[in-house]
């Protein structure tokens, strides 16, 4: 009995600390889990609405910007610069293009995760397309973005403070009734 203890207690303690390693981040235009060790979101859920689609456009002065205090370990746009990777989007500004205000809400820092150029504007950028389209054809649907992490070999950038994923799961679904329209495993290489 003592040792089953042992044991549901040590589980316990793994649990909390790694469930305390991550910041919820929550505002009109998604949601997710951020951990300050990696300095990415480690979870990313969102519902695109047919509404949320609309024709705002990026404006040229747009940078991301840190919405979480710098004590708790937030990249910045300074992070990723010289690095060679994009400042990929979770959830997408396209997916909040019905206002300038909402599409503004999808540029900060906890909503980002390092992704090879040519995945960004490639297979990553039609998984994005994919969710708007049926998002247009049903009304709504919910996504979640979770990055990857497959051994000891993850790239560090911004001074090694960074972790760089090594693939992306996305998943496009409703959930009622339940209904899975998408599945998307990108791999995060050149």
């Amino acid at each position: 009995m003592v040792k089953r203890n042992l044991i549901f207690g040590w589980f316990c303690l793994v649990l909390f600390q790694a469930v305390a390693q991550t910041v919820l981040v929550e505002n009109t235009a998604f949601r997710c889990k951020y951990d300050p060790r990696l300095q990415i979101p480690t979870e990313t859920r969102w519902t695109v609405h047919k509404s949320d689609i609309g024709k705002s456009k990026r404006e040229p002065s747009w940078r991301f910007v840190s919405d979480l205090p710098q004590p708790l370990g937030i990249a910045t746009h300074g992070s990723y610069k010289g690095s060679g990777f994009h400042r990929g989007h979770m959830c997408p500004a396209a997916d909040r293009s019905c206002s300038t205000q909402f599409m503004r809400q999808t540029f900060v820092m906890s909503n980002i995760c390092p992704q090879y150029p040519s995945v960004n504007v490639g297979l990553w950028k039609k998984t994005e397309e994919c969710e708007r389209k049926l998002a247009l054809r049903h009304g709504a649907v919910n996504v979640l973005t979770i990055p990857m992490f497959f051994d000891k070999d993850t790239i560090w950038i911004g001074s090694g403070k960074v972790a760089v994923p090594h693939a992306y799961l996305k998943l496009i679904y409703n959930m009622n009734p339940d209904t899975l329209y998408n599945i998307f495993f990108v791999w995060n290489r050149k």
